[in-house]
């Protein structure tokens, strides 16, 4: 996943959700890398699952699951070969060791001209607001020495509440909306089930949402939510935000 901020908001969704069901992947013996008949690849078994998950998901940290567990471990006992099968993309590997997140970007480079395998991923108008409370939260607890962040489901629909305009009568559909808002971000990974209506907020939020990128968003939100306010006829216009998230075209 890479921190990116987007023109507008658009349709669409957040990264696919992980293979959970995948086996996590035995850390002892050794490590074959001709996989099969013919195989010419360089990584061993482990080290591709590892590829693969990070190509498939915005983020890879310990905690999320067993796989994630086992790709978290390989990818940091051998960064290098990691970024060296991303660079034959051009593809570049970001790891936080801080906060244990691991992400993929598109190369940054204006030294060579590079193909695009990573396309723009944004996120829609309540998944943005979301995204802002999430990460307000979670900047807000973590300084107040919490070390768990949560948020409850009632606080979502009250925060997006606040940005609706005030000619939306379909409370009914915009609760539908806020709840899909809330699915994506658990098939992101960076809320989980808490139990009840309460969710607990991912560390990863810290590293792919920066503060500068939260400003951001917030600043966009407020503009797009006074610029709606301003138009006479009271529809919703198109607003200016953006998103975290990059994923394989």
């Amino acid at each position: 996943m890479s921190p990116a901020l987007y023109d507008e908001f658009d349709a669409g969704g957040l990264a696919a959700e992980a293979d959970d069901d995948q086996a996590d992947v035995d850390d002892d013996g050794p490590a074959e890398v001709g996989l099969w008949d013919g195989d010419q690849g360089t990584l061993d078994a482990r080290m591709r699952d590892a590829l693969v998950l990070l190509l498939k998901n915005e983020y890879i940290s310990p905690g999320v699951s067993a796989s994630y567990d086992a790709a978290w471990r390989a990818i940091t006992h051998n960064p290098d070969r990691i970024r060296s099968a991303l660079n034959n993309v051009y593809l570049d590997l970001v790891i936080d060791e801080i906060n244990e997140v691991a992400y993929k970007k598109q190369v940054d480079t204006n030294e060579v001209a590079t193909r695009t395998l990573l396309h723009d991923n944004p996120y829609n108008r309540e998944e943005t607001l979301l995204l802002v409370l999430v990460r307000e939260r979670y900047r807000a607890d973590t300084a107040a020495g919490e070390d768990r962040v949560y948020v409850d489901a009632t606080d979502m629909y009250a925060y997006v509440e606040r940005y609706r305009p005030s000619h939306a009568t379909d409370v009914a559909g915009d609760r539908r909306k806020v709840d899909n808002a809330i699915a994506s971000l658990k098939r992101s990974k960076l809320i989980r089930d808490a139990g009840g209506d309460r969710f607990e907020v991912h560390r990863a939020i810290q590293t792919l949402l920066t503060t500068e990128k939260l400003q951001a968003l917030a600043d966009a939100l407020r503009t797009a939510n006074a610029a709606v306010r301003a138009r006479p006829d009271g529809r919703e216009g198109v607003p200016t935000s953006g998103a975290i998230s990059e994923e394989v075209a």
